[in-house]
């Protein structure tokens, strides 16, 4: 009886995990702690590994690297002992991650194009999206835009099919962010194309994807020139920047 009580809290820890991440970091914090003290006391080797990488970031986030290197490890021990494949994919793309949080692109880079394969192998097609925004930053973080276009072409694909608004206006934000950095497009060509990022964040209540648009809006107004219009821009990101709670790097 205890077990399926504990499977069930399990599988509803998972779901708020997601659901917290654009809320608030408290929830978020509380969640990864209940999950992983539950999941230690649990048998299943599958939710301890989704258990230890989900606190594995949340010490990142409190830049505990260390503890978070610590929890990953264990987690991919479990992995490697089990089929767990979606676990497996989770991991690779929080290392991706804690790549980021660590100023360490080339390692972050390496991690997520283990998860986007894994994600692609079982046809996760909601968790390979954030891995491919992973990777793509990562290549950002290098200065190697270009090698991240193709994935930014695919991932623009895969939104339309899946009809996912927020991971449009992730990658229509960054492939004109990117096209106008390496000279393939001007400014009056990609303005509109960021507008709509903004809005698509917007209705998907995405405040980081909103604060990104305003960013790129203000970076690229500000080598134009338009120093004016880069100001406002910049204040409307750091808005929604104050509004988001959860700082991403």
């Amino acid at each position: 009886r205890n077990s399926e009580v504990y499977n069930l809290r399990c599988k509803i820890f998972q779901i708020l995990a997601k659901i917290y991440f654009f809320k608030n970091v408290e929830s978020v914090a509380w969640v990864a702690f209940a999950y992983v003290n539950l999941a230690d006391r649990m048998d299943s080797k599958y939710d301890k590994c989704l258990a230890f990488s989900n606190y594995a970031t949340i010490l990142d986030g409190l830049n505990l690297g260390r503890g978070a290197i610590k929890y990953y490890e264990r987690s991919m021990d479990l992995v490697k002992s089990g089929n767990y494949q979606y676990a497996e994919g989770l991991i690779h793309q929080r290392y991706g991650l804690h790549g980021l949080y660590q100023n360490d692109p080339a390692f972050s880079i390496a991690s997520c194009e283990k998860s986007i394969y894994v994600f692609k192998q079982i046809g996760e097609l909601w968790e390979v999206q954030t891995s491919m925004i992973l990777f793509v930053i990562a290549h950002s973080f290098a200065g190697s835009l270009s090698d991240s276009m193709s994935i930014l072409q695919e991932m623009r694909k895969l939104a339309i099919t899946v009809d996912s608004k927020m991971q449009l206006g992730w990658a229509l934000g960054r492939l004109s962010y990117h096209d106008y950095l390496m000279g393939k497009r001007d400014y009056s060509q990609i303005r509109e194309d960021l507008l709509e990022c903004i809005q698509l964040a917007k209705g998907s209540a995405d405040l980081a994807g909103i604060a990104t648009g305003h960013f790129f809006m203000s970076h690229i107004q500000t080598i134009e020139g338009l120093f004016d219009d880069a100001l406002k821009s910049a204040e409307k990101a750091y808005d929604n920047i104050d509004l988001y709670k959860i700082k991403m790097p």
